[in-house]
C-alpha cells in the first residue's frame, strides 16, 4: 500500500475517507470538505492536499512497523490493559487514537517500509492520518522532469563510457546512480517523488549498450594496435603505452636513451652466393632470434635494415637501467648468433659473426615521418654515435663496442674492457670506447686474470712505453691469439716502435670511416 483515497463518490455524493475525518474532527473544522476537488488538489481539513487519479494521496510512512511495547512511529496499548485501566492516561491525553486488530494475518498489509514484516491496517491508517495532519505530502515530479532526467541519464552514461576505459565507466556509472539516488533521498524529505525506474534504468541500458559496442568494435581494434605494437614492443612496454596510447606522443620528446646498432659480418659477400628464397628464410631466422632477444629485455625495435637491426631502451616508457638492458641484450644476441650458426652453416651462411654498437645519451623520439605513415624512433648525434661505435667492430676485432656514457651508465653488473680513444666520423671531440667483456661473475679466472694485463699493456701503451707495452701482448696473444684488441694493439707498438711519434702524440685514433 502506497497511497489512500482521500474523496470517495457513491450516489452522487462525495463523501470523505475515514483518514480525512478523522483529521478534520481533530483539528475542530466545522466540515470535513473546504471545497469540492479540484484537480489534482483535495480541500479538506483546512488544508490543500495534493492528489493522483481518483483523489488519491500518497502516504509518507514515518518508518517500519510498530510493535506493541517496542519501538515504532506509533504506540500500541493492548485493548485489554485499556478495559482493565492498566495503562497510563497521559499516553493519548489530546492524541488521535484508533482501534483495530492486531493479529497476525488479519489486515496485513505490505508497505515501502514494511520490510519482511507486514504492517497492521490499523498503523496504515495511522500514517494516512499523520501524512494530512503534519502536511507531509509527498508529490511526484513533473513528466517534463522524468524525460529529462531518462535523457540525461542516458548521455551521461554513454559519455562515461566513450570518454573513460571499461573498468572506470562502470565505476563512473555506479557513481552517478549513487548520486540520482541520494538526490532522490534529498527531495523525498523534501516531499518530492524522483522517479527511481525509468531513468536509472536509462542509465543502465545505455551504458551497457555502449560497454557492448565498445568490446566488440574497439577492443577488436585495439587486439589489432597491439599485435602491431607486439611487433615493435615487448609485451610489458604494449600494457604500458595501451594503457594510454597518448604515451607515444606525436612529433617527438628529448630525453635520455640508449641506442643499439648490430650488424652480421660478411653478410653482403655471403648474401650474393645464396638463392633468394633460402637468403630471405636465414635472414628472417636471424631476425626473429634477435628480435625476441630485444623485446624479452623490454627495448623498443626501430628498424631493420638489411641484416642491421637498430633497438633503444628508455622510451616510450621510463626504464632507469636502460644502458644495463641494452648491454645485456647485446650479450643474449652474440650467445643466440653462436646458436644459430651450425644451423647458418648447414644451409651455406657460415663463418658469420656480430657486431654491435652501443651508447647513451640525450635523442628525440617519438612518431616520426609523413602525415600518413609513422614511425616510432630516435634521432640525433647519440644515434650516430651508436651507428659509428658499431662500425668499429670490425677494426678492433671487438664485438660489443660501446661509448663511455654507457659504461657509467651500466654499471658493476657487467665486466667491460677498454679498446681505445676514438674521434668518430662526424665528431671533433675523442671519445672512449670499451667492450662489453660479459656479465660480472660469470667470467673463467684466467679471463679475468688476462684482462687485468691487458688494461696494464694499455696504460704502458698510452704512456709511450711501448717497449713494455709489446712485451705484455705478446704474452697475452700467445694464450689468445685471436684476440682482437691484443692483435691491434701489437700492430701499433710495433709501428710506434719502428717509427715514434712527434711528442705531442696523444694516443688518440681518429676514425676514418662510418
Amino acid at each position: 500500500m502506497r497511497s489512500l483515497p482521500l474523496a470517495l463518490s457513491a450516489g452522487g455524493e462525495q463523501l470523505p475517507s475515514l483518514a480525512l475525518t478523522i483529521v478534520a474532527r481533530f483539528t475542530r473544522r466545522p466540515a470535513v470538505f473546504d471545497a469540492p476537488p479540484a484537480g489534482s488538489v483535495v480541500y479538506a481539513a483546512g488544508r490543500a492536499i495534493p492528489v493522483t487519479a481518483r483523489d488519491t494521496m500518497a502516504i509518507n510512512y514515518l518508518g517500519p512497523p510498530s510493535r506493541p511495547g517496542g519501538p515504532g512511529p506509533f504506540p500500541i496499548l493492548s485493548f485489554v490493559d485499556v478495559l482493565a485501566g492498566r495503562f497510563d492516561p497521559e499516553v493519548i491525553r489530546d492524541r488521535i487514537v484508533l482501534f483495530g486488530p492486531t493479529i497476525r494475518g488479519v489486515d496485513e498489509h505490505a508497505t515501502p517500509t514494511s520490510g519482511d514484516v507486514r504492517m497492521w491496517g490499523v498503523e496504515v491508517l495511522a500514517s494516512a492520518v499523520e501524512t494530512v495532519l503534519a502536511q507531509r505530502y509527498l508529490v511526484r515530479v513533473s513528466p517534463g522532469v522524468t524525460v529529462g532526467s531518462i535523457f540525461v541519464l542516458a548521455l551521461l552514461g554513454g559519455a562515461v563510457v566513450v570518454a573513460l576505459r571499461p573498468v572506470r565507466a562502470v565505476l563512473a556509472a555506479l557513481g552517478l546512480l549513487v548520486l540520482y539516488i541520494i538526490v532522490s533521498v534529498v527531495l523525498f524529505d523534501s516531499g518530492l517523488l524522483l522517479d527511481l525506474v525509468y531513468p536509472p534504468a536509462a542509465l543502465g541500458l545505455t551504458c551497457i549498450a555502449a560497454l557492448v559496442h565498445r568490446i566488440r568494435f574497439g577492443e577488436a581494434e585495439q587486439r589489432a594496435i597491439g599485435d602491431a605494437m607486439a611487433r615493435y614492443l615487448s609485451p610489458a612496454v604494449s600494457r604500458w603505452v595501451l594503457e594510454d596510447p597518448d604515451r607515444l606522443r606525436l612529433g617527438g620528446e628529448l630525453r635520455e636513451m640508449t641506442v643499439l646498432f648490430s650488424d652480421l659480418r660478411n653478410f653482403t659477400t655471403l648474401a650474393q652466393t645464396l638463392p633468394p628464397e633460402t637468403l630471405v628464410s636465414l635472414l628472417n631466422l636471424y631476425r626473429t632470434a634477435m628480435t625476441d632477444l630485444v623485446l624479452r629485455h623490454d627495448g623498443v625495435l626501430a628498424q631493420y635494415a638489411g641484416d642491421a637491426i637498430e633497438a633503444f631502451w628508455n622510451a616510450p616508457m621510463a626504464q632507469p637501467d636502460h644502458a644495463r638492458r641494452a648491454c645485456e641484450a647485446a650479450l643474449d644476441m652474440l650467445a643466440r648468433v653462436a646458436d644459430l650458426r651450425p644451423e647458418f652453416a648447414r644451409q651455406g651462411w657460415a663463418n658469420l659473426d656480430l657486431g654491435i654498437g652501443i651508447n647513451t645519451g640525450r635523442m628525440v623520439v617519438g612518431n616520426m615521418g609523413s602525415r600518413n605513415h609513422l614511425a616510432y624512433t630516435a634521432v640525433g648525434d647519440a644515434v650516430n654515435v651508436a651507428a659509428r661505435l658499431e662500425g668499429l667492430c670490425k677494426a678492433y676485432g671487438a664485438r660489443v663496442v660501446i661509448g663511455e656514457a654507457t659504461r657509467a651508465a651500466a654499471g658493476p653488473e657487467l665486466v667491460y674492457r677498454e679498446l681505445d680513444l676514438v674521434v668518430v666520423k662526424g665528431r671533433a671531440e675523442p671519445l672512449t670506447v670499451y667492450e662489453v667483456v660479459g656479465r660480472a661473475g660469470a667470467l673463467a679466472p684466467d679471463l679475468v686474470g688476462r684482462l687485468a694485463r691487458y688494461h696494464e699493456a694499455i696504460a704502458g701503451y698510452r704512456e709511450r712505453r711501448w717497449t713494455q707495452a709489446a712485451a705484455l701482448l705478446d704474452a697475452l696473444a700467445a694464450e689468445a691469439p685471436d684476440d682482437g684488441p691484443i692483435a691491434l694493439y701489437r700492430r701499433r707498438c710495433a709501428a710506434l716502435l719502428a717509427e715514434p711519434p712527434p711528442p705531442d702524440w696523444n694516443g688518440v685514433y681518429v676514425a676514418r670511416t662510418k
